[in-house]
């Protein structure tokens, strides 16, 4: 195993890890109303118009922790197109398509026994004639 792969298969790990993270902080969160929707409950009163348009402590906190994972989730996607095409310019697994066979791959080819002296070479059977209608 090269080094190169140990590092696709460590950053592959942490790269689901924080996805599956990812998923969970959104699903966390709580929904806000947006749109029109929002504008008549913050009409009614100052406090509302500031939920709606501002995070509130905990909510603060998540959308950070968001943030983050978000941006991990992108830096580690360049990283992993990067290793991989690094790994296939280096000689993986698509360079053994290219590769000439093994001489060991290949059934030697052996020609009809000779016949002995005295007997008949045995004689192939004929082809079918051709129907005709």
């Amino acid at each position: 195993m090269t080094f190169t792969t140990f590092l696709l298969w460590f950053f592959g790990i942490v790269y689901v890890a924080s996805c599956l993270f990812l998923i969970l902080v959104v699903l966390l969160q709580e929904g806000k109303s947006g749109g029109m929707a929002g504008m008549d409950s913050a009409a009614q009163s100052p406090q509302a118009m500031t939920e709606s348009f501002g995070a509130s402590g905990s909510q603060k906190g998540l959308f950070n922790v968001t943030t983050v994972c978000a941006t991990l989730f992108f830096v580690l996607a360049v990283v992993l197109t990067t290793l991989a095409n690094k790994r296939d310019h280096e000689g993986g697994t698509l360079d053994l398509l290219d590769e000439e066979p093994a001489a060991s791959a290949t059934l030697p080819v052996t020609a009809a026994p000779e016949p002995v002296a005295g007997e008949t070479a045995p004689v192939a059977p004929a082809a079918p004639a051709p129907a005709s209608n």
